[in-house]
């Protein structure tokens, strides 16, 4: 399984889940319901519905994990004279991804100038053509990372001035991250290992071939050569300039999210790594969370858990030690200090040894703003305001991106003094031409705790007509506008193109308040485990949203569908087998089923199928559990048509179970690849075949519609006999009834 670092931490969003907890979803506000009475749109204004094309070639910021972090999309000169930002722009007619490199003067910015397009570069694969920007001290050299169609992502430079394109690197294999010094001439990288996967020789066909720790993906991939998988741990190296570059060894896993950062005097580096042993002692921390992952049962052979810690790297000789040795459940903050001998961090834990008691005690329950000395580890507490004073260099002028549920993304720049506020760049001005319908956050109440949803409405709803409804679970971002309902990931999600089709989108869902989360969670009325209290929850959530919306008269409760992705196919694949006859369509795509094949399959996933199934191993006694609680056993359920996503070949082996085991019973089942897709897609040809089929699939089964073009014709041929199929077992008459 690929999607660990994603999704163990991305999705862990919901809990409850047991008998004899009730839940409740409050009616929706008056208010709302006035917005939904106005929001019956007038299609003869000119404009024209939005379809996949709109949403595929729809221009956005282009951003990297650490930009997302630190909310850098706008990279400032060491100056401050300038600032850079990348778009991404999909190219549909040559199946790629256009990212240009802007430049703006910031005297200039508030005078609407035309932006500088310094560079622009196309990714025909499932990576950024232009990523991690940064400036050197010299105020006009840009570093990259970038790649051309068929080449391997390397580190570049550019010279704003002569237009210049220098390639630093010329690794074997793809670069995942780095971070270079200001004058250029250390550089810090993160690789891919060389794609290790077995390739039978002379002397396995001789002797035979010994399996220990391959994965049967990995076998059976063997002779298809398949490429290492980009979420597999990557390699640390360090490059002097002129010379070349050498490995460096970590104890600790270092993921695609590395989070590198170099000193301002270039000694030291920091980066993020993923705890593979973690210390007994971090179990009195008064943090479950970090307690749970202490003392959780892993396999001898795969040690790495949920917990990182900052690695500081010495740019010079290339050592590597933990910067304080405490765990990290999510990212801290930092900030160098100008001079590169000390750094500034936010919210981190304290050791625990050498402190009287006291001073121990408070260490395991709170969290504190230090100053660190990289080069002897010492430390010192500082204040709120210290940590404000040193982490930011303060700049003439503020960029920012202005967007909402209904509002497109813009570019504005702000004056910090007079609050003079311009707008920089519209950066899709076509959207006025389409007709969006409106989207609605949307909040109830399950067992007395607020969740959040969006909605998304046709651009014509009409109050007191009942649409069919489509539920994409995931998670919900309140204040991004979004064409699929989920950050333009479209691996599952195609929110306003169906609600251009006559749908009602809910997108589900996030805590109101997020300390709710881990108060669930932890609730045991929920689940033995809280990633089994997470699937209930999800369960009973879809349930009462789908009850409620009927009860406003929004929706026709017999036309639902529901989509899942990821972490959230376990969700959804539970719903389908442990739920009253609520779906009539339902979408999985390339994720974690639960289920008894792909815990036998997936060895590095087996501990986590075994907290989503009440924290036991599918062998004995807790077989008992898997049987009750594991969607595996309960395909005999399945009453809705399924369509499975596979993104990859490995994705195939993950969604076969339920293939095979709705196959053989004659349900309704469709399964597609889409070859060499990414977990989140990102070539415009994948996210067509993945929206386009979900908008296709949902209107044939919950509408009863058909798209005319001649190239569909295959795949109608194909739905219509699931269709037939259907209703023929439908009316076949029970064994025990027919006449002897």
């Amino acid at each position: 399984m690929r999607r660990t670092q994603l999704d163990s931490r991305a999705w862990s969003s919901a809990s409850i889940g047991r008998s004899g907890v009730r839940l409740c979803l409050c009616l929706l506000p008056l208010v709302f319901v006035a917005q939904l009475a106005s929001a019956q749109g007038n299609l003869s204004d000119g404009k024209r519905s939005i379809t996949v094309a709109d949403a595929i070639g729809m221009t956005r910021l282009a951003l990297d994990y650490n930009e997302v972090v630190t909310q850098k999309a706008f990279r400032f000169s060491p100056d401050g004279e300038q600032f850079v930002f990348i778009l991404k722009t999909g190219d549909i007619e040559n199946n790629a991804n256009r990212f240009s490199l802007l430049r703006y003067r910031t005297s200039e910015a508030f005078r609407s100038p035309a932006p500088d397009v310094l560079l622009t570069m196309v990714s025909t694969s499932n990576r950024d053509a232009i990523k991690s920007v940064q400036w050197l001290d010299d105020n006009e050299t840009l570093a990259f990372l970038g790649e051309n169609p068929e080449e391997m992502p390397q580190i570049h430079t550019f010279n704003v001035k002569t237009k210049r394109v220098e390639k630093l690197t010329s690794h074997p294999t793809r670069i995942a991250d780095y971070v270079i010094s200001g004058d250029g001439r250390e550089i810090l990288f993160t690789a891919e290992p060389a794609d290790e996967k077995h390739v039978s020789t002379d002397r396995d066909r001789h002797d035979g071939m010994v399996i220990t720790r391959q994965s049967l993906a990995e076998l059976l991939a063997s002779s298809r050569g398949d490429a290492a998988s980009p979420w597999d741990a990557k390699q640390l190296f360090l490059q002097h300039k002129g010379q070349a570059p050498i490995g460096i060894t970590v104890q600790d896993a270092i993921g695609v999210n590395s989070a590198l950062s170099i000193s301002p005097d270039s000694r030291y580096a920091l980066v993020v790594g993923w705890v593979r042993d973690v210390p007994t002692s971090w179990a009195s921390y008064d943090d479950k969370a970090i307690q749970g992952q202490v003392f959780q049962k892993r396999r001898s052979d795969d040690k790495t858990t949920d917990l990182m810690r900052y690695l500081v790297v010495d740019a010079k000789d290339g050592w590597v030690v933990p910067l304080l040795d405490v765990p990290m459940l999510s990212i801290n903050p930092f900030a160098w200090a100008p001079d590169g001998h000390s750094l500034f961090m936010k919210g981190t834990y304290l050791p625990l040894v050498g402190n009287d008691r006291a001073e121990q005690e408070l260490r395991t329950k709170q969290v504190f703003d230090v100053k660190i000395d990289p080069s002897t580890k010492q430390y010192q507490k500082i204040t709120k305001e210290d940590f404000e004073n040193k982490s930011e260099k303060k700049q003439r002028i503020d960029v920012s991106l202005d967007q909402d549920l209904n509002k497109p993304p813009k570019i504005y720049v702000l004056d910090p003094t007079t609050k003079k506020r311009t707008l920089l760049m519209d950066l899709n001005p076509d959207f006025e031409n389409l007709h969006f319908g409106l989207a609605k956050t949307i909040e109830w109440k399950v067992d007395g705790t607020e969740v959040i949803g969006g909605l998304y409405l046709p651009p014509d709803y009409a109050q007191g007509k009942r649409y069919p409804l489509v539920i994409q679970t995931h998670g919900f971002m309140p204040t991004e506008f979004s064409m699929d309902g989920r950050s333009e990931w479209s691996s599952s999600f195609a929110a306003r193109p169906l609600a251009a089709k006559g749908f009602i989108v809910l997108q589900a869902f996030n805590f109101k308040n997020p300390s709710d989360h881990d108060r669930m969670l932890e609730n045991k009325k929920l689940g033995d485990t809280q990633a089994q209290a997470a699937k209930h929850f999800s369960d009973l959530l879809y349930q009462d949203a789908i009850k409620n919306l009927d009860k406003q008269g929004i929706i026709d409760p017999q036309r639902v569908g529901i989509t899942g992705f990821s972490r959230t196919v376990c969700f959804v694949a539970y719903a389908l087998t442990h739920t009253a006859d609520r779906f009539r369509a339902a979408i999985l795509t390339d994720g974690t089923d639960c289920g008894y094949f792909q815990y036998l399959a997936f060895r590095n996933a087996a501990e986590d199928m075994d907290m989503l199934n009440g924290g036991v191993a599918p062998f004995g006694d807790g077989l008992k559990e898997w049987l009750k609680d594991s969607p595996s056993f309960s395909l005999d359920k399945v009453q809705a048509p399924v369509r499975l996503v596979a993104l990859g070949p490995q994705a195939i082996l993950e969604s076969w179970e339920w293939f095979a085991g709705l196959t053989l019973q004659n349900k309704p089942v469709d399964f597609i690849e889409i070859p060499d897709a990414s977990h989140i897609i990102q070539r415009p040809s994948d996210r067509r075949i993945a929206m386009q089929g979900a908008v296709d699939w949902f209107s044939f089964w919950l509408k009863g519609e058909e798209d005319s073009v001649p190239e569909k014709r295959n795949q109608y041929s194909r739905w219509r006999q699931l269709k037939k199929d259907e209703h023929a077992k439908s009316s076949v008459i029970p064994f025990d009834s027919r006449e002897k």
